[in-house]
């Protein structure tokens, strides 16, 4: 199942995605592709779009349990833009989801410290790497 996570073309991460929604996969399956979906930019768009689209599906394929993560799947690392969007969205559905206020707090603090400390520790990686 980890390498249906990993094509890189976009039309296979398609394919992938929608196979995924389909009965031929279960529940449990379904964390492993979507922990395969961001390890480029371009694959993290892709893939943070689908899940806005299809989120009524996403949600009736995962267990439970494993809903309220769902948010740290939609958020760009150390982006704020990203969170901001993930927020707005995710907002809408507090009520509905217990686990979903938790989870977007830990995530808005977590990426604000990201934030940070990028911002702060900036101009010196730079000055090392400049030095090199």
């Amino acid at each position: 199942m980890l390498q249906w996570a990993f094509f890189g073309k976009p039309e296979l991460q398609k394919a992938v995605l929608a196979y995924s929604l389909t009965d031929e996969v279960t529940a449990s399956d379904m964390r492993t592709i979507l922990s395969g979906q961001s390890y480029t930019d371009e694959r993290q768009a892709l893939f943070i779009d689908w899940v806005y689209s299809n989120y009524d599906k996403v949600t009736a394929s995962l267990p439970p349990f494993f809903i309220p993560n769902l948010p740290y799947f939609t958020t760009a690392s150390c982006n704020a833009e990203s969170l901001a969007k993930t927020k707005t969205f995710f907002n809408e559905k507090v009520a509905d989801v217990a686990g979903y206020a938790r989870t977007l707090s830990k995530l808005e603090e977590s990426t604000n410290d990201c934030i940070a400390l990028k911002t702060r520790e900036l101009e010196s990686v730079n000055s090392f790497l400049k030095s090199k």
